[in-house]
């Protein structure tokens, strides 16, 4: 459990708008190479105005300007690009889709605090529970919380299952509470296309 968690923190970054007054969102490095790094995130993380990556490195937070490489809005995926980030590790693809009723890990932000982790079980797919739901999502339940939005949801090895997308709540306060992932496919797809 620990590898995994520690695998997904160095994969982990919280996205912010430089507007004032922006919220924060959280994003997945999926590439980081000597020339670039690809941040992917939910398109609805993302505001007018300049974004940047933050990300803890050796014990202190260092912050990337970045720039929008593609985006799906029907899918609420959005794929950015910046410079390397060191120490960053680029977050692998499960290579499987998860079952249903199955244990996974999340990870996002909430308000300030950086890379806020937590247990999840998926619990549908594939609008599973109607229409209303999307078919292209993963139900979950588990502790989540706004600011999660872009966050990863990995299967126990620490691979990528999905995108945290959306989480219904009672309050602002993180809760257990039922959230939704970009699924798999979705995501691969999306990758697939966007990535250089």
């Amino acid at each position: 459990m620990c590898d995994s968690l520690q695998s997904m923190a160095r994969s982990y970054v919280m996205v912010k708008n430089t507007a004032p007054d922006s919220g924060i969102g959280s994003g997945i490095v999926v590439r980081n190479n000597a020339r670039a790094s690809y941040v992917l995130t939910c398109a609805h993380v993302l505001e007018e105005g300049n974004t940047k990556v933050v990300r803890r490195t050796k014990g202190h937070f260092a912050s990337d300007l970045v720039e929008l490489c593609d985006s799906d809005s029907e899918h609420d995926l959005a794929l950015l690009v910046g410079p390397h980030l060191p120490g960053a590790r680029a977050l692998q693809l499960a290579e499987d889709e998860p079952d249903l009723y199955t244990h996974a890990y999340l990870m996002g932000s909430h308000g300030g605090l950086f890379g806020v982790a937590g247990d999840a079980i998926i619990t549908g797919a594939h609008g599973s529970h109607g229409e209303a739901w999307g078919k292209h999502l993963y139900v979950f339940t588990g502790v989540a919380c706004p600011g999660m939005s872009g966050g990863m949801l990995c299967n126990l090895d620490g691979g990528l299952v999905g995108v945290l997308s959306q989480v219904r709540t009672e309050n602002e306060h993180a809760v257990h509470t039922v959230g939704y992932a970009v699924d798999l496919p979705t995501v691969r797809d999306f990758l697939r296309a966007a990535l250089p």
